[in-house]
């Protein structure tokens, strides 16, 4: 089973072991189950449910869908998040391949 070794409220490790072997060797062991969620390294443990990581300073923490969210919601079609704009920004096109020189 999954477990994670929480410090502080932020998943520390993350274990293969039994509940009972890891409650044995560490102060807060949590199991990754449907309720918990899924753990990684980073995550902060609110108690209940591991919390995503927050990936841009700008990006607001919505406790209903339980997830970060930019401040301007993404457009349809291929966009990244621009931190230093605070916008989404399209994802440009790959630049062709030049056609070989004939020999």
């Amino acid at each position: 089973m999954r477990i994670a070794i929480i410090e502080n409220g932020i998943v520390s490790n993350v274990i293969e072991a039994e509940q009972d072997v890891a409650n044995a060797l560490f102060d807060n062991p949590v199991a990754d189950s449907e309720i918990t969620g899924e753990s990684w390294i980073g995550a902060r443990f609110n108690g209940e449910k591991f919390e995503p990581i927050k990936v841009f300073e700008s990006w607001t923490w919505n406790e209903s869908k339980f997830d970060y969210e930019p401040p301007a919601p993404k457009p349809d079609g291929d966009y990244y998040w621009n931190e230093a704009e605070l916008d989404w920004l399209v994802i440009p096109e790959p630049e062709p391949e030049p056609e070989p020189a004939p020999e």
